[in-house]
């Protein structure tokens, strides 16, 4: 094993951090694992310094695991956080190949515009080749958060995608993830909004001869609370996963896909002072939760004759921030529409699950956030050639926001309806279910 390690310097006298860059890559015979860790430096009054790492594995009889982590350097005073790249390559009879990225944090600065976290992109950053054993592929970028301050930073944005097709693997597993940065918010009496969370993309594409294992995880950052007005938005998120065999026996293919929206910052609700006294609460509005919409699952092995193909696609609306003071509110929950899940095989198990999100709480006076409803409509499909059909739906309505002063909202209402006719599978089974959300108190 070996494994390099590469840290940027720190800066000093408002000098940015030192960027870092690590690189790795070797052969063996049997077994070979090398690996590659960056991380820039810290800004000092200016932004963070860029990482970047480079990992190859190459095992010549052997399982070879090649594996490449960068974090951006913090920025510092209201300066942005530094940027992120990774790429790792494994080549052996089995081989496994990671790439990890975190944007730097921005800086944070009291009395003006918090820093911007950096965005985190990475695309088909992970790949290798197996020859006869698993094939085993780890994709992962966050954004980094965005900086306090009178106005909050921004969260910086994050996408992954990655594209496969491998003939020689026994298996192909792939995990896919973009985690959008939070922002820290804003503070102080003269506190302008909360900073906006990070978007989240993430999407994957993976086919073989044989077992496929495609999984996609996308979640938008949460926007900043405000001291003393509105609270940021949260981050959108977009998703999408496709698995394909071509096997011709019964090996498997499974297509996962999870997608949650972006929280709303809060507002208000901070103590303020005057000459040393605390003198009230300050007030302000919750954002609303992020909606997430359009989740596609696809999972195909068309010439199969055993085996099954399993699909499933969820999402989560983003819950809203709480707001406080009379003539304010919580912000309502972000709504989980439009998630499809499909499928060809042998045999298929399809779900699709959508959860509206939350309402804000309401405080001090203000009026809570409506919680968000779910409404899943013949969202599964799939096609069949002589095995079992299992089919299923779930809707699960968002909390509504509570409120002490007595204007709590309803929870969100929940539908879920399902139409199936197939007359080749072995059996039919289908599963539905409709929750509505909890009432706020």
């Amino acid at each position: 094993m070996s494994d390099v390690v590469v840290r940027g310097s720190n800066g000093s006298f408002g000098q940015a951090g030192g960027p870092a860059n690590a690189v790795n890559s070797g052969y063996a015979v049997g077994a070979a694992t090398y690996g590659a860790n960056a991380y820039g430096g810290n800004g000092s009054g200016a932004p963070g310094g860029a990482a970047t790492a480079t990992a190859s594995a190459i095992s010549g009889a052997g399982n070879a695991r090649a594996y490449a982590l960068a974090g951006g350097g913090f920025g510092y005073s209201g300066a942005a956080g530094g940027g992120v790249n990774a790429t790792a390559y494994a080549s052996g009879v089995s081989a496994t190949a990671s790439a990890r990225v975190s944007g730097g944090n921005g800086g944070d600065l009291y009395g003006g515009v918090g820093g911007a976290g950096a965005a985190a992109t990475l695309a088909n950053a992970a790949s290798g080749r197996a020859s006869g054993g698993a094939l085993r592929l780890y994709q992962f970028a966050t954004g980094g958060h965005g900086g306090n301050g009178h106005q909050g930073g921004a969260g910086g944005a994050a996408a992954s995608s990655l594209t496969v097709n491998d003939a020689s693997a026994s298996s192909v597993t792939a995990y896919v993830g973009a985690y959008g940065g939070y922002s820290r918010g804003s503070h102080g009496g003269v506190a302008g909004p909360g900073g906006a969370g990070g978007s989240a993309l993430a999407s994957a594409n993976i086919s073989g001869a044989h077992t496929i294992n495609a999984r996609v995880t996308a979640i938008g950052g949460a926007g900043g609370g405000s001291s003393n007005s509105l609270g940021g938005g949260g981050g959108a998120t977009t998703g999408s996963v496709t698995a394909t065999s071509t096997t011709t026996g019964g090996d498997s293919v499974e297509a996962y896909l999870s997608l949650t929206g972006g929280a709303g910052g809060s507002g208000g609700g901070s103590a303020i002072y005057s000459g040393g006294s605390r003198v009230g609460i300050s007030a302000g509005s919750g954002a609303a939760g992020v909606s997430v919409s359009g989740a596609a699952a696809t999972a195909t092995e068309a010439t199969a004759t055993g085996g099954q193909a399993r699909v499933y696609a969820a999402e989560t609306g983003g819950a809203g921030g709480s707001g406080y003071g009379s003539g304010f509110a919580g912000g309502a929950g972000g709504a989980a529409t439009g998630a499809t899940a499909t499928a060809t095989a042998f045999s298929a198990w399809v779900r699709v699950k959508e959860t509206g999100g939350a309402g804000g709480a309401g405080l001090g006076g203000a009026a809570a956030g409506a919680g968000a409803a779910s409404t899943v409509n013949n969202a599964v499909g799939a096609t069949v050639s002589g095995g079992y059909l299992r089919l299923g739906e779930y809707a699960y309505g968002g909390a509504g926001g509570s409120d002490a002063s007595g204007s709590a909202q309803a929870g969100g209402a929940a539908s879920a309806t399902l139409t199936a006719n197939n007359t080749v599978a072995s059996s039919v089974n289908s599963y539905l279910k409709a929750v509505g959300g909890r009432g706020g108190s």
